[in-house]
């Protein structure tokens, strides 16, 4: 019973801890933590379809169009098997919970709640690998590749999602909505094509690599996001403005075109500056006054 503790410790540890790091890393606006918690769970709760659909779809398509045992059979599993299947479910926990939140109203939370949900994932899955092996090297294995992998599918995933969210309706949201699920795929599949022979040591030592590029890739998606924050604050002045939304009610930003959170075209003059403290109304139609001087723009770019 011991051991069983200790395995189920080592399965859950690392997904808590960098959901916990990500979770801390907005110091601008902290997300509510049992939104954070539901979407955690809800990703965790997709490993059931994932299942479902990889034995009773998947499996017998690939039997009939005889892909096991041939050369394409890796490609399969790596990115339709794993990589679409898995993703794809990942997508739908944080469409089901968190998209349409009011909490969700800056382009970072959209990484979080991705994270979440796929580290979600990425728990229960550590846990049956680490039961089921009962051996403590699979978990500190996973603990540095697989799971930080999975985390940074999530980021990726936000990190897109965080861009259409954010963008007027249009083509270039279709698209940045595409890329939040292909390009987690893409990063999917090709880790889990690495890991798909376990005789060839070179293919496993690539996987180091791969792991640091999407932890330095995703950690610049993260700071790119954070810098877009309409609640982040420079000196002397905050971004996030008295001005709010006609529509859903969230903070409009200095110059803005459209609503960050619904996209609802607003002028550009309804969105003003205050600085620390203070509450300034937003301008009427009208001459402004004499005394009033213009907005100066903000140190980090919020356009998309």
């Amino acid at each position: 019973m011991g051991k069983v503790l200790e395995l189920l410790a080592l399965a859950v540890a690392p997904g808590l801890f960098l959901l916990l790091y990500l979770y801390l890393k907005d110091h601008h606006e902290r997300e509510p933590l049992a939104l954070v918690t539901r979407t955690f769970f809800a990703g965790a709760l997709m490993a059931v379809p994932v299942a479902v659909v990889g034995e009773q779809v998947l499996a017998p398509v690939a039997e009939a169009m005889s892909l096991p045992g041939g050369r394409l059979w890796p490609w399969w599993q790596a990115f339709v098997a794993a990589g679409l299947l898995e993703e794809s479910f990942k997508l739908a926990a944080v469409w089901w919970v968190a998209w349409r939140n009011p909490n969700l109203n800056e382009p970072y939370d959209a990484i979080l709640y991705s994270a979440a949900a796929s580290l979600g994932f990425a728990t229960i899955e550590n846990i049956a690998y680490v039961l089921s092996q009962s051996d403590v090297s699979v978990g500190i294995a996973r603990a540095v590749l697989a799971v930080p992998a999975h985390a940074m599918f999530g980021v990726a995933m936000g990190y897109y999602l965080g861009r259409a969210k954010f963008k007027p309706p249009g083509l270039r949201r279709r698209l940045m909505g595409a890329a939040a699920l292909a390009v987690p795929v893409l990063l999917h599949g090709l880790y889990d094509l690495l890991v798909l022979d376990p005789g060839d040591q070179l293919a496993f030592i690539l996987l180091y690599p791969l792991v640091a590029f999407l932890w330095v890739r995703g950690l610049r998606q993260v700071d790119e996001h954070l810098a877009r924050s309409p609640f982040s604050r420079q000196p002397g002045r905050q971004v996030y403005l008295a001005s709010r939304c006609p529509r859903c009610g969230t903070p409009l930003v200095a110059g803005a075109r459209f609503c960050f959170h619904c996209g609802r075209p607003v002028a550009p003059e309804a969105a003003v500056a205050v600085g620390d403290g203070e509450a300034v109304a937003a301008p009427g139609p009208g001459p402004a006054p004499a005394a009033a001087a213009e907005p100066r723009a903000p140190a980090h770019r919020v356009t998309f």
